[in-house]
């Protein structure tokens, strides 16, 4: 898929996230070479029994951290041709484990980052772990805001085919279309004014994943389209 991205030319960016768990000396250089631009190595603890804890699955931090070290290793090779970032989620972790992350990591990445835990609203689950976050999945203040930039900016083609334009939908509950029965210009273009219009109206369905929305109150001065809702409304009405 790499490949085939790369040779259509068609985005600026190619990035993918992996545990690293599998990944071999083959599967580095395949990936190196297909023209990745960007791998995120998501690590979820920094010891056994921690992973257990998190995933529900006995993983070994030790092979985790053996793989990351050879693909920097093996991308040194190729003049750092791929950007590797490094992240750990504080679930709670303490300080020297936070410490032991950086450690760990920073002589083996490009960048290297610890995010926050975020609630989601519209579900059944704490995805804060009861934290109650006050803070940004980057560590950021939070802002208040009605407009969200994601239905603007982006949008996430889900494993079945469905289109969501919050790439945290993971209940699938602002499916905008399926490209197995419509195009992405169409969906990008015509189904999806509907959320952007809700946001620009300030009329977000209480029941709708975007209603209360903490991920939101984390985007930053940049990011915010509060005050822009006239301006953007003739483009989608």
């Amino acid at each position: 898929m790499i490949k085939i991205l790369k040779k259509a030319n068609i985005t600026d960016c190619i990035e993918t996230t992996t545990n690293g768990s599998a990944l071999t000396e083959k599967k580095s250089r395949e990936l190196i070479e297909a023209g990745l631009d960007k791998i995120r190595f998501s690590i979820e603890h920094i010891n056994d029994e921690g992973y257990e804890k998190i995933v529900q699955k006995k993983m070994s931090f030790n092979k985790i951290v053996e793989n990351v070290k050879n693909f920097w290793k093996i991308n040194q090779e190729y003049s750092n041709r791929v950007h590797v970032n490094t992240k750990i989620i504080n679930t709670n972790l303490t300080k020297d484990e936070e410490d032991k992350f950086l450690n760990t990591f920073k002589d083996y990445t490009t960048t290297i980052n610890i995010d926050y835990l975020h609630g989601w609203s519209g579900s059944e689950k704490d995805f804060a772990l009861n934290t109650n976050p006050n803070k940004s999945v980057l560590g950021k203040k939070l802002i208040k805001k009605n407009v969200c930039s994601q239905p603007f900016t982006r949008l996430s083609i889900l494993f079945n085919g469905d289109v969501t334009a919050c790439c945290v939908d993971w209940s699938h509950k602002l499916v905008s279309g399926n490209v197995n029965n419509s195009s992405i210009d169409e969906i990008w273009n015509k189904s999806t004014n509907k959320l952007r219009l809700d946001h620009l109206n300030h009329k977000v369905d209480k029941n709708s994943p975007c209603h209360n929305c903490h991920y939101l109150l984390g985007y930053q001065e940049h990011e915010i389209l509060d005050g822009e809702e006239n301006r953007l409304k003739k483009y989608y009405s």
